[in-house]
Order: C-alpha cells, then sequence, then structure tokens
C-alpha cells in the first residue's frame, strides 16, 4: 500500500486506507465521498488504484480555505481530472459506485440522508464506509447506522477503531470471507464474538458465550491500534524496537517486561494523540 505520514492522512488510519483499497470489488470503478476535507481518504484510493474515478459532495460550509487545500492537493498529485467536486446530492446525475465514504456532518439526521443516497446509488455488489462510528462526541453517527442496518437489506461485517464497512446482506458472506482472509494473511489482531474460556485481546477469559452479531450476522471487529503500530503490522515501516525488545525479554524478569511493555504502549499511544 501507497502511504506517507503527512498531514494528508492526518484523520486517516493505515487500516482504514488498507480495508477500503483492498475490499473494492472493481479497481477500476467509481466510488464517492461525502465530506471530503483535504482530500486524505480520495487521494490515498486513487494512489493505489490509479484506474479509479471519484465523486466528492462537500459544500465546505465556511470553510474556502480547507476547499482551496483540498483542490491544491489535487493538483500536487495529479488528480485534477479524476476527482469531480459538487456541492450537494442534487448537482450528481445518478450513479451506480463500487464504494461509498461516509464522512459529512456527524449528527443523526446528516447521517440518515447520507446513508440513504448511499443506498440509492450504490452497485449492487457496492461497499458503504461509515467514518466515527465509535467516536464519543458523536452518538449520532452510530445511532443513524444502526437504524439504517436494522431498516433496510444492509449488514456490517467490519469495525475498525475509526469506521464500520456495511454491504447489502446478499454480499455479507463473500464480504465477510474476503475481510478475514486479509486479517488471516498480515496476522492482524481481531475478534468475532467471544466464546465461554477464550480470552480477548487484553487477555480476560470470558465467563460465558458472548455473540457480536448483528441482525444474526457477525462481525469482525479490530483490535485497537495506533497508527505506528498500523504501519508495522501492514509491513509499511518496519519495526526498529523488535530488537531490544527481545534482548529485554531476556534480561529482565517477567513481571518487569510486562511493566516495560505497558509503559511503553501508554507512552506510544499518548505520542500519537498529540
Amino acid at each position: 500500500m501507497i502511504w506517507h505520514s503527512d498531514e494528508l492522512v492526518e484523520w486517516l488510519d493505515p487500516y482504514d486506507a488498507f480495508f477500503s483499497i483492498n475490499l473494492l470489488v472493481d479497481s477500476r470503478g467509481g466510488i464517492c465521498e461525502v465530506g471530503v476535507y483535504k482530500g486524505g481518504y480520495l487521494i490515498t484510493m486513487l494512489r493505489n488504484n490509479p484506474e479509479l474515478n471519484a465523486v466528492a459532495i462537500d459544500p465546505y460550509p465556511g470553510l474556502n480555505s480547507i476547499q482551496e487545500t483540498f483542490l491544491n492537493n489535487l493538483l500536487s498529485y495529479g488528480l485534477e481530472d479524476k476527482i469531480k467536486h459538487f456541492p450537494d446530492y442534487n448537482s450528481l446525475k445518478a450513479n451506480l459506485f463500487d464504494l461509498i465514504h461516509i464522512d459529512g456532518a456527524h449528527s443523526e439526521s446528516a447521517v440518515i440522508k447520507d446513508l440513504h443516497f448511499a443506498k440509492d446509488n450504490l452497485a449492487n455488489k457496492g461497499l458503504i464506509v461509515i467514518d466515527d462510528i465509535w467516536h464519543p462526541l458523536f452518538p449520532g453517527v452510530v445511532s443513524a447506522t444502526m437504524k439504517f442496518v436494522h431498516e433496510s437489506d444492509f449488514v456490517p461485517f467490519l469495525s475498525t477503531r475509526q469506521k464500520m464497512f456495511i454491504c447489502r446482506e446478499n454480499q455479507y458472506e463473500y464480504y465477510y470471507s474476503k475481510a478475514s482472509a486479509l486479517l488471516q494473511k498480515f496476522n492482524i489482531s481481531h475478534s468475532s464474538g467471544w466464546a465461554k474460556g477464550s480470552p480477548n485481546h487484553q487477555g480476560v477469559l470470558a465467563a460465558f458465550d458472548q455473540s457480536n452479531a448483528i441482525k444474526g450476522f457477525p462481525q469482525l471487529m479490530i483490535d485497537r491500534k495506533s497508527k505506528y503500530e498500523q504501519l508495522i503490522v501492514l509491513k509499511i515501516i518496519a519495526d526498529t524496537n523488535r530488537v531490544p525488545r527481545k534482548i529485554l525479554k531476556q534480561l529482565l524478569p517477567p513481571f518487569l517486561v510486562l511493566v516495560v511493555k505497558k509503559l511503553a504502549n501508554q507512552t506510544r499511544n499518548l505520542l500519537t494523540t498529540l
């Protein structure tokens, strides 16, 4: 995956880009984003799939400087002819997109509206990706998404720390299997339900079976990782701490290794939020 850690992707996690790129059913099709900001998501998608075409929907209310940054970013990456910008849905002719990314206004009513737009403009095998689904400041995103899911033939199958991936029910097996294969190939830590006696990612044993299914469809839940950790797992950057960790593990008692590991993780997580 082509990835450069700069301000263009300040709000985009490597995992989210990776799954969006690799779950896309047609790398030569069309994608759409509602709520574009500086263009990090769309530009990353097109840099990894050069034959794609994209539609950007964003009125940029009171954000003229951000819109100018977006347009300049398109020019700097030579994508000005690959991404067409519209201020709203009404300016857009009917389309069938292979992927629609929802990242517009985060109110419940706005997300519902965006999801119905996505439903009406999505190809049969298309994918909807919803941003900030677990954001503590915007509960309307998850509320609108679950309302939409339970009132339509769509169902989620994969969640990262920031996004939820949903598809039509008749495409669930395809996407679930494809996502599972990617998780296994890159050894990305995740869970799908919690069986009695089995540990979760924190090592806690389940006292009883706990299903994470929605509408009867089990979910793939990716464990929370910092951007730095995600880049290492995806082999985009090298784990420069690997050798020191092995040396520490050999020299220190087990309980001290756990203490050092915990402190290192806390420090890394703090740095990634700054």
